[in-house]
């Protein structure tokens, strides 16, 4: 009878495909992590052929503490196999947040064996997060180098995801870039590459964040050059695009009535797809989105906006209206044209 005191030893082994062993104590409020393996073994690689083993260790004992105070996590080092390192330690209180994430050198390669979509390049990350739960501040890096993706001509790239949490008049939020060097761009057939996002956000006492609907949410997307080394990094290589591309989005509103404007050129491009025998020539396409109310001739669509509207305090979901041109040719003496117009979400769409 009564509480337990501890301390609590605990050693556990396993065999075969999966080799494993763990190594740890407790006792009131404290676990200790003393070591840490774990192997899988005989993986079947990309390429093929077994043999491929993947895991990590623990390089060190780590510590975890927890009780009315908060919880606290110090020393976790893991050390993964055949390359890259893990590296935690943080503290969660009621009146304070820190945490700290660290991962370098990890070869994406060797990790294909489970998850054989994954590009090639190494991945690495930063993730820090302070101030308290209900007001928690913090950045974040996640990137690639040598960036590749298998069968694609391109060169390798280094490319990154940044961003952060934010506090201003306009509220919480959560920002994230993509970072593209100059080199990288030109790589990509481009000379204009930017890509950022302002996502609104709410922080309960608990500092678990959720949207907030009526928070400013902004976004950026830029791309001006060729579409072709773009398109070589999908998994399509029964299909082909070539071509110039233009594209210049401008996102706004908030989160329950989006806005998006500006537009998409395509110039003079060509689409083949090796499967079926397609071919399309002379593709030119002009999307133009001005954020404003549509002025399409009513439809059958109407009730089913305006009861989203309703919903949504008189918004439609996506603000504004586009137009549509595109024409093509077959290479044969056929050609197509489309114009048309309406919202955005397809609404009032009259072609």
């Amino acid at each position: 009878r009564g509480p337990l005191q501890g301390p609590l030893d605990l050693d556990l082994e396993s065999s075969g495909g999966v080799v494993s062993h763990l190594n740890a104590q407790w006792q009131p409020g404290r676990v200790l992590l003393k070591g840490l393996e774990l192997h899988v073994k005989g993986l079947k690689g990309a390429s093929g052929g077994r043999g491929r083993s993947l895991g990590l260790r623990a390089a060190r004992q780590a510590e975890v503490r927890y009780g009315e105070a908060g919880l606290s996590v110090s020393g976790l080092d893991l050390v993964m196999s055949p390359s890259g390192r893990l590296q935690a330690q943080g503290a969660l209180a009621p009146d304070k947040l820190d945490l700290r994430v660290m991962l370098d050198g990890l070869a994406l390669e060797p990790w294909r064996a489970l998850a054989p979509t994954l590009p090639l390049g190494t991945a690495e990350a930063r993730v820090r997060l302070s101030g308290n739960p209900a007001r928690p501040g913090g950045d974040f890096r996640l990137g690639v180098r040598g960036l590749r993706v298998a069968g694609s001509p391109l060169a390798p790239l280094d490319v990154a995801l940044a961003g952060g949490i934010e506090h201003g008049g306009a509220g919480s939020a959560l920002t994230a870039r993509l970072e593209l060097d100059p080199q990288a761009v030109k790589a990509l057939g481009g000379s204009e590459a930017r890509l950022n996002l302002r996502l609104p956000l709410l922080f309960g006492p608990d500092g678990l964040p959720g949207p907030a609907p009526q928070g400013r949410l902004a976004g950026q997307a830029r791309w001006e050059g060729a579409v072709g080394p773009v398109w070589s990094l999908l998994p399509l290589a029964d299909r082909r695009l070539n071509g110039r591309i233009s594209l210049n989005l401008n996102l706004g509103g908030t989160l329950a009535a989006p806005r998006v404007t500006g537009g998409l050129r395509v110039n003079k491009a060509r689409y083949e797809d090796l499967l079926l025998g397609v071919l399309l020539t002379d593709i030119n396409l002009r999307l133009d989105l001005d954020g404003k109310r549509s002025a399409a001739r009513p439809g059958k669509n109407d009730a089913r906006h305006a009861e989203t509207a309703e919903a949504t305090g008189g918004n439609l979901p996506l603000a504004g209206s586009m137009r549509l041109e595109l024409t093509a040719a077959d290479g044969l003496g056929g050609s197509l044209r489309l114009t048309g117009g309406g919202a955005p979400d397809g609404g009032n769409l009259d072609l």
